[in-house]
């Protein structure tokens, strides 16, 4: 059986040598945002499955820490990674705690879809009761392009046509890692440092933001902080509701559909011949994608395998690790469903 699915199919049009690296090896180093991003996936699906939100944003904190010292976090040369961690370890406690708020339905792995006899399709997003879809996603800044961007990709446009079924997309905004730090909405308030004991606020009363002689008060920063006061003043001052937003993702015509699913069987047809196929090639036999070797944001993670003076075994490199060890499990799928899929060029 040959099981495909939106993060292989993306790598696979991405570049060829991405792709098939990718299905035998991850880094072994995790992105900070892709592990912030996954410990945040599998605490809303615990939260939306009935879980204390305060236990299941304990869990992912202690998977993101365990995860960050085990294998480390791939960061510029200089930063200080215990310090990230902790401000991203405070954004997964406050997260759940505001989105347990919201009318949550209950969430289940979607089935997988058959494109061929011997070729499935793995619907990543999850289903509630009803089989309507469900993807969370985790950006700097929600805006309109963001928004497309993600709709035009396989994983909402592959799972919405391939199983004829809406989706909801539930954007969350994190904010940016700057200077070593990561600078969330959800974990900065704002205090007047004439009135240091006083009370402090995410916005004014109007909704504008805080300006003047407000100064930022971190929680990560912050020991004496009541993390369920924090989450419930983000709530109660309407600030939570802001960092989030639900949009609904419309099955298109059958003829869209029809044509979308033939492509992805005819993809399915070329990454199956790439894997195992008779004429099948090796890695590096494949051209550079050069487009994809710096990524829109972050360099390719396999630049020090195409890079090399010569042909390299990645086995005998410390910066990758075989498919099935040292891996957590991700929120792709539901938690223990499938093992991760790592962030290589974003």
């Amino acid at each position: 059986m040959f099981v495909i699915d939106a993060a292989s199919l993306t790598k696979f049009q991405t570049c060829r040598r991405l792709y098939l690296l990718s299905t035998a090896y991850h880094p072994r180093k995790w992105r900070p945002r892709s592990l912030l991003s996954a410990c945040l996936r599998d605490a809303i699906y615990q939260v939306s499955n009935g879980a204390d939100p305060v236990l299941a944003a304990k869990d992912a904190r202690l998977r993101f820490m365990q995860t960050a010292a085990d294998a480390g976090l791939d960061m510029p040369p200089g930063g200080d990674p215990y310090r990230l961690a902790k401000d991203c370890c405070a954004i997964i406690d406050v997260i759940p705690r505001c989105v347990a708020k919201l009318i949550l339905l209950t969430m289940q792995p979607a089935p997988d879809l058959e494109l061929e006899f011997d070729t499935h399709w793995r619907t990543l997003a999850w289903a509630d009761d009803s089989s309507a879809l469900h993807r969370w996603v985790f950006v700097d800044r929600i805006d309109p392009e963001r928004i497309e961007s993600e709709g035009h990709s396989w994983y909402v446009a592959g799972d919405v046509m391939l199983s004829r079924t809406p989706m909801t997309l539930h954007f969350v905004e994190l904010g940016q890692i700057r200077k070593g730090r990561m600078r969330s909405p959800w974990t900065q308030a704002y205090y007047l440092p004439a009135l240091r004991n006083g009370d402090y606020h995410f916005r004014a009363k109007s909704g504008a933001a805080l300006k003047g002689q407000w100064e930022t008060r971190y929680l990560a920063d912050d020991t004496h902080a009541d993390v369920n006061e924090w989450a419930g003043r983000a709530w109660t001052e309407g600030a939570a509701v802001t960092w989030m937003q639900h949009v609904n993702v419309t099955v298109p015509s059958e003829d869209a559909c029809a044509a979308t699913t033939q492509m992805v069987r005819n993809e399915a047809r070329d990454m199956r011949r790439a894997v195992d196929g008779q004429w099948s090639r090796e890695w590096h036999q494949y051209p550079m994608a050069r487009a994809a070797c710096d990524g829109p944001f972050l360099p390719c993670v396999f630049q020090p395998a195409c890079y090399a003076p010569s042909v390299v075994n990645l086995s005998t490199i410390p910066l990758y690790v075989p498919r099935g060890h040292g891996t957590i499990n991700q929120q792709l799928a539901p938690p223990s469903a499938t093992q991760p899929e790592r962030e290589v060029s974003a």
